[in-house]
């Protein structure tokens, strides 16, 4: 009885580690959007060294984060990017060019234009249309 019993009791260990483990990984997954995820707060744009440049970092932390997924939803894959100018004239909409190249070797033809936004206490990616 003294074996069952401690089987018993490291079945139940594994079991309570295993549930837990279900648990806790569903309770990491991040339901905000790309956009979400990769803005910043005010707080965090305000200490880098200008705000062309924060705008440009989340500009690129988006694209990476568009690169890594590999053209999930449909999208087609990109592959690399290089940014151009970024217009802080309006600074709650402010403009940074950007040239795509995707995985087909394929670049975009013109430059596309992403808006930085403020959405509440943060500044986020808003894709904008292709020659804007």
């Amino acid at each position: 009885m003294r074996k069952s019993s401690k089987f018993a009791s490291l079945l139940v260990v594994i079991l309570f580690v295993l549930c837990t483990g279900i648990v806790s990984a569903a309770g990491l997954k991040d339901d905000r959007t790309l956009e979400e995820r990769t803005g910043k707060t005010f707080q965090e744009m305000s200490k880098q060294p200008s705000l062309a440049e924060g705008a440009k970092g989340i500009v690129t932390d988006y694209l990476n984060a568009l690169i890594k997924e590999g053209g999930a939803g449909g999208a087609a894959p990109l592959a690399a990017y290089s940014l151009g100018h970024a217009d802080t004239s309006n600074t709650s909409d402010i403009k940074v060019g950007v040239t795509l190249k995707y995985k087909d070797d394929v670049i975009a033809p013109k430059s596309v234009n992403y808006s930085v936004v403020q959405v509440k206490d943060t500044y986020q990616v808003k894709p904008a249309r292709v020659g804007n």
